[in-house]
């Protein structure tokens, strides 16, 4: 016992049989536990029982080794996989990367990944791997898999064993000079949506738990895929968004709940002439003029505290230059996906040189009204339709004679100001 013990510590992987004299039930228990593949008394021993015992024992430890290296072959399988799957690469290079580990790990003479296309109801062969890739020929040669997605949609897997004669693949010539005789469809289903499938085509028969050890990484793969799809389908919609934002003049900005800037387009540098960079991360209302500070406060508390949804004010923006610009402000509330205040959006229009027209119109328009002197106008008719002050007070001191002056024969047509 002492030997088995020690030779068992020491790496021992050859089966070992105990034969002993001693037919204690006891010690059978101890030499099993201490590793013997078999417990035999002397006394009893014969020949066929000695030959099966060293039969058996031989067969157990090959079925336990071939076991242990199934599992460890499935487990780096999967590692191999999930590494594939955990990286920041593009599609294409992760499935690249799958075909290569379904290739080597499952003794396929050729993997391929699949995506799918519900527009066109079609699957599309992403990746390629595996000792027959250099074979496959030309891509105006017959597909090797012509598979309907309505037959796989369910997410069953189909082991064929018999590929000769199969409608299913093609290119029945290329079966036959390679020598392939057997497929493994995997389909990659995600919410009971088909986005994809994996296979693998084999010189020898397979059997079913192949299966079994594909599916088991065909969630994470599916999963991959649809994520990167979204994330391709965001990044063009991104691309799209941000190409408006930046070329548009009104200046797009984010606020977070404390009211500092989080986005800010380049217009923002045109209007103000900070760059956008800087001033990510500073406090919105260091750019407000003095004046107008408090009224925006105000307002910004009263959106991120809900009392409004929306609004929209005239405010004044102090430059780079040190000068003053006015901007229409319309600011709105941003919450997140589970509906908490995030901060607020919205944008700035630079009307500046509408509000310099406007108090130049004032001006303009109060000039005959303080004038010293009497303003009048008439309609094309004659009718007098604006009198200033000075000239209604004239009028007073006139009793009416100086409509006459302005009205008298021969000048009905005159239009225009006096």
């Amino acid at each position: 016992m002492e030997l088995l013990k020690a030779a068992m510590d020491r790496g021992c992987q050859s089966p070992v049989i105990l034969l002993t004299g001693a037919g204690e039930h006891e010690i059978d228990l101890q030499a099993m536990k201490a590793g013997a593949a078999d417990y035999l008394v002397k006394a009893e021993l014969q020949a066929k029982s000695l030959e099966r015992s060293i039969r058996y024992a031989v067969q157990r430890k090959r079925a336990t080794m071939l076991a242990a290296f199934e599992q460890a072959r499935l487990a780096a399988f999967g590692a191999e996989i999930g590494l594939a799957l955990t990286r920041t690469d593009s599609l294409d290079a992760i499935l690249d990367r799958s075909a290569r580990a379904m290739s080597q790990y499952l003794s396929a003479g050729l993997a391929q990944i699949f995506t799918y296309d519900p527009r066109k109801k079609s699957l599309d062969v992403r990746a390629s791997a595996g000792p027959l890739v250099e074979t496959i020929g030309a891509p105006e040669d017959p597909p090797l898999l012509d598979l309907d997605p309505e037959i796989i949609k369910d997410g069953k897997s189909l082991v064929l064993k018999h590929l000769s004669g199969d409608g299913r693949f093609p290119n029945q010539q290329w079966l036959q000079a390679q020598g392939v005789v057997a497929c493994v469809v995997c389909p990659l289903v995600m919410e009971e949506k088909l986005v994809g499938l994996m296979a693998i085509f084999t010189h020898h028969p397979v059997a079913d738990q192949i299966s079994l050890e594909m599916g088991s990484v065909a969630n994470g793969l599916a999963l991959c895929i649809e994520r990167k799809r979204s994330e391709e389908a965001l990044g063009v919609s991104e691309v799209k968004y941000r190409s408006v934002v930046e070329s548009i003049k009104e200046v797009i900005f984010q606020l977070d709940e404390f009211g500092n800037w989080t986005f800010l387009n380049p217009a923002w540098t045109a209007v103000t002439g900070f760059e956008v960079k800087p001033t990510l991360g500073t406090f919105f209302l260091e750019y407000v003029c003095q004046e107008d500070r408090e009224h925006n406060q105000d307002i910004f508390l009263k959106l991120v505290e809900r009392r409004l949804d929306f609004c929209r004010h005239e405010t004044r923006f102090l430059t780079k230059n040190g000068k003053v610009r006015w901007v229409e402000m319309y600011s709105q509330l941003a919450t997140d996906n589970e509906g908490a205040t995030s901060g607020i959006t919205g944008s700035l229009t630079d009307i500046t040189e509408r509000k310099l027209a406007e108090t130049q119109i004032q001006k303009l328009a109060a000039f005959p009204r303080v004038n010293p002197n009497p303003v009048l106008e008439f309609s094309t008719e004659g009718t007098l339709t604006y009198a200033n002050d000075a000239a209604r007070e004239l009028a007073k001191r006139s009793a009416g004679r100086i409509c006459q002056r302005f009205c008298r024969p021969g000048r009905e047509n005159w239009r225009g100001k006096v």
